[in-house]
């Protein structure tokens, strides 16, 4: 984590819950509560506005151009890039692999790691939970024993 961020002491799950306009729907006369984050994820506003921003103003092809907008939406780009490497604390943006999503990602890092000397101790846990999401979990664990060195640990975890 960055050393910068600051951790409030308490969390303000009505100040999160106003940063989400869907959150004020009803459904059935009752209030929205939404918890299926799996496929899809519901934005606060400023992502909302962002998006919205960028697709009215900048949105072009991003490493792809030489015109002023492919520049800006490059520009934008990295210094999401940037932003992302701060927050996590990583050494450099080439640290930081942006995916449309958990699938690509997996694949990403199951073509990738077989790639890679293990030089020190890689432990992974993993849920034994059914979801909708469980094919993706059955991924994950395959794309681990697909690589898996005796510096690797495999762990399941019980749901509590």
């Amino acid at each position: 984590m960055n050393a910068n961020l600051v951790v409030p002491e308490t969390y303000d799950a009505e100040r999160v819950w106003r940063d989400f306009p869907i959150l004020r729907r009803e459904v059935h006369d009752k209030p929205l509560v939404f918890l299926d984050s799996a496929a899809s994820s519901q934005r606060p506003a400023n992502v909302i506005a962002a998006v919205d921003r960028y697709e009215t103003y900048s949105h072009a092809n991003v490493h792809r151009g030489v015109h002023q907008l492919s520049q800006e939406a490059t520009g934008l780009f990295e210094h999401a890039r940037e932003r992302v490497r701060a927050f996590v604390n990583a050494a450099s943006t080439r640290a930081v692999i942006f995916t449309r999503g958990t699938t690509e990602s997996i694949n990403l890092v199951d073509s990738v790691v077989p790639r890679v000397k293990m030089t020190s101790r890689v432990e992974a846990a993993f849920t034994k939970r059914r979801t909708r999401s469980r094919a993706c979990s059955n991924i994950a664990v395959a794309s681990w024993l697909n690589w898996c060195t005796p510096r690797c640990t495999l762990a399941w975890c019980s749901r509590s």
